[in-house]
């Protein structure tokens, strides 16, 4: 039983760090792409602004969907 509590909670730790690394990769691309369309279309900071909001939805929403999933799986064991 306590091997088993470890391993879930090794599990979590990993589902955590990894969604924590994803949206730190989702947010970055959102800030270079809107960065960069800044810059080639001299826009001051429109693009930068949009993309990252829309990055940190998309974070949330695919939270909301990982977690969903994993609620999921754990009801059918």
């Amino acid at each position: 039983m306590d091997e088993h509590n470890n391993n879930k909670q090794w599990n979590v730790l990993a589902l955590v760090s990894g969604f924590v690394f994803e949206t730190l990769v989702i947010i970055g691309l959102g800030y270079l792409v809107g960065y960069y369309l800044d810059l080639w279309l001299n826009t001051g900071f429109v693009f930068t602004v949009v993309l990252m909001i829309v990055a940190v939805f998309y974070s949330i929403y695919h939270l909301i969907t990982v977690v969903n999933k994993q609620g999921d799986e754990d009801e059918r064991q």
